[in-house]
């Protein structure tokens, strides 16, 4: 079955807004007057120039969203966030805003404006495959009970402004598989926060694809929180003409004996930039921890741009820690290959792209979430 929900970005104190949301988004308002644009000088900020890549006060425009809905599950609440105001009014204020924060002023507009969005609850031991399709601004709760599964598909297109949140929380020995795959307009400028809570023995893997808008800057945060808990982010971005893609991710082992995985990799091509900064860090108390932070960049033009910064932050002495990255062109010599055995250069280039993020898609276990990664990098 499938439905769909779509909003204007109206007044929500028309709906019957809860009076808690409406502190929070009166709270963030504030933030976001009160706030600058973040600046390049800033670590976080840093190789992106908010203004030159056109955003500025008069960027921040609350436009009109509009959510698709598909594979409803009997006893898993799979619906908007309007709606599960309304019937799940406690569940909702339990998790909504407890991950993301509004520190800057980008994601303090986000909440200001919070109207739109999901809403998944998987109870005790149930599995659930959900899969919806957003255009614009939304903010997504997923929560997942105790022995549940779930493999959760979103699609993002859209030509304007959006902003994104996504908060995850794994109960306990839970299973999360997450696919994510940004194809907006070429126009279209997005800001992606996904923060994610994991308790004892669960497991997370995050799939995301990033091919679209001109601007896109993702903010991912990972708090392994219960022993045996795990957790692998494989991030593919395809970038041309002149996109900027800015990642940043950050694995934060809290306890002991838990692990994470981040790979990412990028093609640059023509004018386009991409910035890739990730973070694992391992609290004093986390021994027997074992991490992995990699990331590697594809060079297809003499003016593309790729600034690559791992690091690692350990405060305990009993850990496996590894970061590594590259930076690099198209082999010559491959490339020759292929155009002896009949092929153009640029069908060449394009096998070349192709088989340099399929690493990431065999490491997709789920057949038909394999299949849409690699589909959205055509």
């Amino acid at each position: 079955s499938k439905w769909r929900w779509k909003a204007a970005w109206v007044d929500m104190s028309i709906l019957q807004e809860p009076r808690w949301l409406s502190e929070i988004k009166a709270n963030a308002s504030d933030k976001f007057v009160s706030m600058q644009l973040p600046q390049e000088r800033e670590e976080n900020w840093r190789y992106t120039d908010l203004k030159q890549l056109g955003i500025d006060n008069s960027s921040f425009n609350a436009d009109e969203s509009e959510i698709s809905f598909s594979n409803s599950i009997d006893g898993v609440i799979f619906t908007n966030l309007l709606d599960a105001m309304k019937s799940h009014s406690d569940l909702v204020k339990n998790y909504l805003g407890k991950l993301i924060l509004p520190t800057d002023k980008i994601s303090a507009f986000h909440y200001s404006n919070l109207m739109d969005g999901v809403f998944v609850y998987v109870p005790d031991g149930k599995k659930a495959a959900l899969s919806n399709k957003i255009t614009g601004s939304s903010h997504t709760i997923i929560i997942t009970g105790r022995n549940s599964e779930l493999d959760y598909q979103e699609l993002h297109n859209g030509s304007g402004f959006a902003t994104n949140g996504v908060e995850i929380f794994a109960g306990e020995n839970s299973k999360i598989n997450f696919l994510s795959v940004q194809k907006c307009g070429e126009q279209a400028k997005m800001f992606s926060f996904k923060d994610a809570k994991l308790s004892r023995n669960s497991k997370l893997n995050i799939f995301l694809s990033s091919t679209g808008a001109s601007l896109h800057r993702s903010d991912m945060n990972i708090f392994l929180e219960g022993e045996g808990a795990m957790s692998e982010t494989l991030y593919g971005v395809k970038l041309k003409n002149s996109q900027h893609n800015d990642l940043m991710i950050k694995c934060h082992h809290k306890v002991p004996k838990t692990w994470s995985n981040v790979v990412a990799r990028t093609t640059v091509d023509d004018k386009a930039s991409s910035v890739f900064r990730g973070i694992i860090k391992i609290d004093k108390g986390a021994q027997q921890t074992d991490s992995f932070l990699e990331d590697h960049a594809l060079l297809l033009s003499d003016e593309a741009v790729a600034n690559n910064i791992p690091s690692l932050e350990i405060d305990a002495n009993d850990v496996k820690a590894k970061h590594g990255a590259t930076i690099g062109q198209i082999d010559e010599e491959q490339l020759f290959y292929l155009m002896s055995r009949g092929l153009s250069r640029q069908q060449g280039e394009e096998l070349i792209v192709s088989g340099f993020f399929e690493p990431l898609t065999t490491k997709i276990k789920n057949p038909e979430l394999q299949e849409n990664f690699r589909k959205a990098f055509d």
